[in-house]
């Protein structure tokens, strides 16, 4: 919808670049919370808030004509995704075999990545055919629908009594973050995940589209559904790498393959000039698909750190993950504006941030897939 909200709130690439950044502000502002309060709360009261609270802000972005409340949508609907991960990943360790965690991390991955798809070429037909904002009031309908269900459906394994006073809420979350601060191999598995998350969101959510509809001279809808490979690629990857780091017990040849091939398919992307259709698929779906073994450093994180800390460890993981979606959007948006919309030169930032993780992955220590803690 990149053209489209251009045209509507008569807005440059700077500001479209802030608009898709607010959400991410918001996301990444509530990762930690969220992992301390679905400790205590359980899963089924935060998530079901959360989607209602999404599909709330769908609805408002979808009713603006004015550019600050459709900025205050775009705030709602990253407030209420901000559990979406962390929801899915608790369910699945509460319910599912422990040993398997990398492995169901992939299949949350690919379900997300799977919902990615939708919001390319469907979401570009729907565009050319209703509009983008009675679009959007679709959406935040059919997601006020997700929350009842949600709520219907999820239920909690164990009983979680609400904390007395927010001392012990603020006790529990300084313990887990106190040692987080100080442990150096979270904050590169951390940072590593961030950097290899970042293209996918750069190229995948915001610019990618623009990209070809300006290098190809081909429609919206042809672009959004090339640039869906990219998600396709995670859907499948996820839990193939997954499966096979739990199975030969190793983490860190996966950080590296996950930003050889990441780096070679974007470079691909990006430098080669006129490569067929069928080539920008493949490429599109090899790039995503390589940067999808990058989620065995959410594994690292759990193994070596301990059972108070799991939590929000994992918060820590995804908060990091979304700090480049946070901060560099407006800064490509910028550089597009100054530099006649060159996107070559503006998406070379991709290259850098891969080759930066790869300086930050060779760092991270081997965990053989045993816990650091005893996590009973």
């Amino acid at each position: 919808m990149a053209t489209d909200l251009r045209q509507s709130f008569n807005i440059n690439a700077a500001s479209l670049g802030v608009m898709a950044a607010i959400y991410f502000y918001a996301y990444t502002a509530m990762q930690i919370p969220c992992g301390v309060l679905i400790d205590y709360f359980g899963a089924r009261k935060l998530i079901a808030a959360s989607a209602c609270c999404c599909a709330t802000g769908a609805i408002l972005f979808g009713s603006s004509n004015i550019f600050i409340l459709a900025l205050a949508g775009r705030l709602l609907m990253g407030l209420g995704s901000a559990s979406a991960y962390i929801g899915s990943a608790y369910v699945a360790a509460t319910w599912l075999p422990k040993n398997r965690f990398t492995m169901l991390n992939g299949f949350i991955v690919t379900i997300g990545m799977l919902g990615a798809m939708g919001g390319q070429a469907p979401l570009a037909l729907m565009v050319a055919k209703l509009k983008w904002q009675p679009t959007m009031l679709l959406l935040g309908a059919i997601g006020l629908a997700l929350a009842a269900l949600i709520w219907l459906v999820v239920r909690d394994k164990k009983h979680h009594n609400e904390p007395q006073n927010f001392t012990q809420v603020e006790k529990k979350l300084l313990h887990g973050l106190r040692y987080i601060i100080h442990s150096k191999q979270t904050w590169l598995a951390a940072i590593y995940g961030g950097l290899m998350f970042t293209p996918t969101i750069l190229f995948g959510a915001i610019w990618g589209v623009p990209f070809l509809t300006a290098k190809y001279q081909m429609s919206t809808t042809t672009a959004a559904t090339l640039v869906a490979m990219l998600f396709l690629g995670w859907a499948v990857g996820s839990p193939l790498f997954g499966a096979w780091s739990d199975r030969i017990k190793r983490r860190k040849i996966f950080i590296i393959i996950s930003v050889l091939g990441a780096l070679l398919f974007f470079c691909g992307l990006i430098y080669i000039p006129h490569l067929p259709r069928l080539v920008i698929a493949l490429f599109l779906f090899a790039a995503g698909f390589f940067s999808s073994a990058f989620i065995v450093a959410f594994s690292i994180a759990r193994e070596i750190n301990p059972s108070f800390a799991v939590g929000a460890a994992m918060g820590f993981m995804n908060a990091v993950n979304m700090i480049g979606g946070a901060i560099l959007p407006p800064i490509i948006g910028l550089l597009l504006d100054h530099t006649n919309f060159n996107y070559t030169i503006s998406l070379s930032s991709i290259p850098i941030i891969l080759i930066l993780a790869l300086i930050i992955g060779l760092q991270i220590q081997e965990t053989y897939a045993k816990l650091k803690f005893n996590h009973d």
